[in-house]
């Protein structure tokens, strides 16, 4: 795949996997991606990999701009990412409950265990689905195959949380500029 638009024109599910930006390498969540695109080759996997080793099977791109990153997201059938608020966001704001391998610190793929945390609230609320194995990956990464896309994700539901969460955040603004200057 170049970095066109990707398409649905030969027919595949489009797998798309990114691990962000950050200078710590991510080569599990590339090598677990990688390794379902070489036994599936009836499936199209692209994977952003940052600073990670590159995919040997599947087509792998260092970084995608937000115009790249919003093509792949709207094309994918399926979304696979860290655990990064921003990058889960992107994946449901584009209709698919990703898959979420969140980096973990004691594997040098991050600072903190920030993602891990942030992973299991998400995955506990429905919002994501985590996972922590290759064998939970898979299964995972396949049920959402088998799956129409969009599976799993209410956008109405997911409206009515950011309208009330903005209106919790006024609140607060509202609250803290009627407080008295000192």
């Amino acid at each position: 795949m170049s970095s066109e638009t990707p398409s649905s024109d030969r027919g595949r599910p489009l797998v798309v996997c990114t691990v962000g930006t950050d200078h710590h390498p991510f080569d599990r969540l590339v090598r677990w991606c990688d390794t379902f695109a070489a036994d599936a080759p009836d499936v199209d996997v692209l994977i952003q990999y940052g600073s990670s080793a590159p995919p040997r099977v599947a087509t792998g791109e260092a970084f995608w701009n937000k115009h790249r990153l919003a093509a792949v997201l709207l094309a994918a059938h399926v979304t696979i990412t860290h655990g990064g608020p921003g990058a889960i966001s992107d994946a449901r704001r584009f209709g698919t409950k990703p898959i979420v391998l969140p980096r973990d610190p004691a594997r040098g793929e991050h600072v903190d265990g920030h993602q891990m945390r942030f992973v299991g609230r998400l995955a506990s609320s429905g919002l994501v689905t985590a996972v922590s194995s290759e064998a939970e990956f898979r299964r995972a990464l396949l049920q959402r195959l088998s799956a129409p896309r969009g599976f799993g994700v209410d956008a109405e539901a997911a409206q009515i949380r950011v309208r009330a969460s903005a209106m919790r955040f006024g609140a607060l603004v509202e609250r803290l500029l009627s407080q008295p200057r000192r």
